[in-house]
């Protein structure tokens, strides 16, 4: 049988394993959901770039010469543009809580079920002005796509940019 002060140890030890556990879990999930991010990004970007290339044309079904944001400010134009991606042959993952992916309206959801920020450079000057957001401008690009990050807020923190590393 332990002492009081044995046990006492013996529970600071355990705490602090516990910690270190929780600590390093912790870190490999943020590290999976980062990179499950980042290849969203990719794979957007691409069918963009890959419609806009082999159409001659981005993938909107209207006429705007200014760069346009899709996103829940725009919420119906984000399921018209993936709408449009795949009537083209382009494939998507199916959401995954955690994951992300394209729902089954056709929005493209980060792993917090939030709809990616995505603005086009509709006036093909290769900067996204990024109207509604603390971020200004995404520049030397044609396609700027971010998530709000974890606590779900625009303009936070722990937003993630395609275009910043």
């Amino acid at each position: 049988m332990l002492s009081k002060p044995e046990l006492g140890i013996f529970a600071a030890v355990l705490i602090m394993l516990g910690s270190v556990v929780s600590s390093i879990a912790w870190e490999k999930f943020k590290t999976a959901v980062e990179s499950s991010i980042k290849e969203d990004f990719s794979e957007i970007k691409k069918a963009i770039q890959g419609y806009r290339l082999t159409e001659n044309k981005w993938p909107v079904n209207f006429d705007i010469y200014y760069d346009f944001h899709f996103g829940l400010i725009n919420d119906e134009a984000n399921a018209t543009l993936f709408k449009e991606l795949m009537s083209k042959g382009y494939k998507f993952k199916s959401y995954e809580k955690g994951l992300g992916g394209l729902d089954k309206e056709s929005n493209f959801l980060d792993p917090w079920g939030m709809q990616y920020q995505i603005v086009l450079d509709l006036d093909n000057n290769q900067i996204c002005d990024l109207e509604d957001s603390t971020y200004g401008s995404a520049e030397k690009t044609e396609v700027a796509i971010w998530s709000w990050g974890p606590d779900m807020l625009p303009n936070s923190v722990d937003d993630v940019l395609s275009w910043k590393d």
